[in-house]
């Protein structure tokens, strides 16, 4: 196929010259030839089964890469054009910030863009640690896009705008105390609702149309995760400031825009969407066929234009008997070669579930067709733009239906049925070749000098449509949850020192105050600790520890409180207490543990007491009471 699209292209690329056919209104004529041209080499191939796509979690680092192009709503990593360290020497560090561009998406701007980090919103964790600047991709866009959070970027300024390309300049600080970052750069992607589609059915100027869009003026379109929708915008090209930058390239009146509408139609009845990720370079041809196989349709190329063939239930729009039959061969295949025959199918979609990578559902299997081959034929089937299972398995149990319709049926008709397009249906009335059946349209051909039109035909079953819109489809397990970037982050920062040094760190550490920190009270029926917040001073650093509160204490008891922090964090701690001194200090068994202080609970109807604080933690290892130290 691609041989055939290189060689296509050279032809229109050709006549483009001369008349800017593809890329530009032109008279009708100059525009059926270059599309006769494209659509007559392109449908000499059949169809195949697509190749299962990469990832899109993963960052792009390539010279030269690919654009992205992003329908409907989900998450993609993006492609890396720019990364850039900056910055004047910052305790010890220089170049300290780190700016990175990620281009996500052309054919803006899009509906939304959200900055992820490990597939997650962005947490507190990298507050002061990383920045995001994030534009829809407007043409033109009105304002460079630079890091944000510290000063000092060298390499753009306010007139380095990136207009018409969906994109977020991430920018990160250098973390001295090797806590961020400390396991590497996280997995960096965008959430979003992607491009924006043309409608035909919102079109006040066609037939049937109500509303502002109008096909090439993109600033009338509007989100859509319609497959059909996509298909005809794909197909009809992306343009700003007068050039193509994605898609086909066909002209206007080359596309029936009427069966994209009443398509979209269907695949909203159904519930259909589609979300993923084409590239160009690359062949527009198979990237338009995925994204019609989304909305269970597939392009049909003639001479008078692009129309899509989909799956739905059809009504009969005329018969063809034996006297509307021309004097040419015919031919009908009466069943689909037992090697080609499908009773068992495994749909491969883009699971959310499943980090959005491309995994398999449950097979599905129509039982009546094992039985007649006698055995299981099965393939797997990648819907590479589907996000949903149910939706998978619909498309599968098609595609099963698909290879048992008879075809194809190849017959020549007189002028009565020129009318007739790809994906229209006709009654077959013709005994004489045992047909008395409806069948779909898949190709046609006109001869005008004598008056003849050519079909190709498929059996079109009705009872399949109902049989394959109620499969749900059944997604593999999820997979349980992994480690965050902020939990490697901190396994990663503990790791760097060893164990023993940062237990001589914490029992050597002391609190500020260093008493008073703890007061008990009557609480009625039982006695409460409050600890005030305070700072927790080490010999390499300072931080601040939140409060807290313990209730339902025995009273006229000891206490000793304390708290787990390894990585000498402070914040908010949750505080632990016990009556043993020695559970509450640093040990071999609890070697984050940090001891706040001892305390005795008032006597029930007492007044409150207080304690806590501690100068020398490293006292309770050595077994001293910390009443000492009150």
């Amino acid at each position: 196929m691609s041989e055939v699209v290189k060689a296509v292209g050279q032809v229109i690329g050709t006549i483009s010259s001369v008349a800017a056919v593809v890329f530009g209104p032109t008279p009708l004529g100059f525009a059926f030839a270059a599309n006769a041209a494209l659509m007559g080499a392109l449908t000499s191939s059949g169809e195949r089964t697509p190749p299962v796509a990469g990832s899109v979690t993963e960052v792009i680092h390539e010279v030269n890469a690919p654009a992205p192009y992003v329908m409907g709503e989900g998450l993609v990593a993006g492609v890396e054009r720019w990364r850039c360290a900056y910055g004047a020497t910052l305790d010890g560090v220089p170049n300290p910030y780190l700016a990175l561009q990620h281009d996500y998406c052309v054919g803006g701007p899009v509906e939304s863009i959200t900055p992820y980090v490990d597939q997650a919103p962005i947490t507190s964790w990298y507050s002061g640690y990383l920045t995001t600047n994030s534009q829809l991709g407007a043409c033109p866009e009105s304002a460079a896009l630079l890091p944000t959070g510290w000063g000092g970027y060298p390499a753009k300024d306010s007139t380095s705008k990136l207009s018409g390309k969906a994109a977020i300049m991430w920018n990160m600080k250098f973390d001295r105390d090797g806590k961020r970052f400390a396991s590497g750069l996280p997995a960096l992607a965008a959430y979003g609702q992607w491009v924006k589609v043309y409608d035909p059915r919102l079109d006040s100027t066609r037939p049937g149309g109500d509303g502002p869009h109008r096909v090439g003026v993109e600033s009338t379109y509007t989100y859509s995760d319609c497959p059909a929708l996509h298909a005809g915008t794909y197909a009809y090209g992306r343009f700003q400031n007068g050039h193509k930058v994605m898609g086909v390239g066909l002209v206007d009146d080359a596309i029936f825009w009427d069966v994209v509408a009443a398509w979209a139609n269907v695949c909203e009845a159904n519930g259909w969407t589609i979300f993923g990720r084409v590239t160009e370079p690359g062949d527009r041809w198979d990237n338009l066929k995925e994204i019609c196989l989304a909305g269970g349709g597939r392009p049909a190329l003639t001479a008078a234009g692009l129309s899509f063939l989909y799956w739905a239930p059809k009504v009969s729009l005329d018969t063809i008997t034996e006297a509307d039959l021309a004097d040419d061969d015919m031919a009908v295949t009466p069943m689909t070669a037992w090697r080609d025959r499908l009773n068992t199918l495994i749909p491969k979609y883009r699971s959310p579930d499943h980090k959005w990578e491309m995994v398999a559902a449950a097979k599905e299997q129509i039982s009546t067709f094992v039985t007649e081959d006698g055995g299981e034929r099965s393939t797997e089937w990648p819907f590479n733009l589907v996000k949903n299972a149910g939706q998978a398995a619909q498309l599968g149990v098609y595609k099963i239906w698909e290879t048992r319709e008879i075809q194809p049926i190849e017959i020549s008709v007189g002028p009565r049925l020129r009318k007739y397009r790809p994906g229209e249906c006709l009654w077959l009335d013709l005994p004489n070749l045992g047909l008395d059946i409806k069948a779909v349209i898949m190709k046609r051909s006109f001869d005008p000098a004598r008056m003849v039109t050519r079909l190709t035909l498929m059996s079109e079953t009705d009872a399949k449509h109902p049989y394959a819109l109620g499969r749900t489809g059944s997604p593999p397990p999820t997979p349980a949850l992994g480690q965050t970037a902020e939990d490697r982050d901190k396994l990663s920062a503990a790791a760097q020192a060893p164990s023993g040094y940062v237990r001589n760190l914490i029992s050597s550490s002391s609190t500020n105050p260093a008493s008073g920190i703890l007061t008990a009270m009557d609480a009625g029926t039982t006695a409460t600790i409050n600890i005030t917040g305070h700072s927790r001073v080490y010999s390499d650093q300072t931080v601040t520890v939140a409060g807290g509160t313990i209730n339902g204490l025995d009273f006229a008891t000891t206490y000793y409180v304390f708290y787990d922090d390894a990585l000498r964090e402070g914040g908010s701690v949750v505080y632990g207490y016990t009556t043993d001194v020695a559970a509450s200090g640093n040990s071999d068994a609890n070697p984050g543990r940090h001891a706040v202080g001892s305390i005795i609970t008032p006597a029930d109807g007492a007044a409150s007491t207080t304690g806590g604080g501690v100068y020398d933690a490293g006292a309770i290892i050595a077994g001293v009471n910390w009443q000492d130290y009150l």
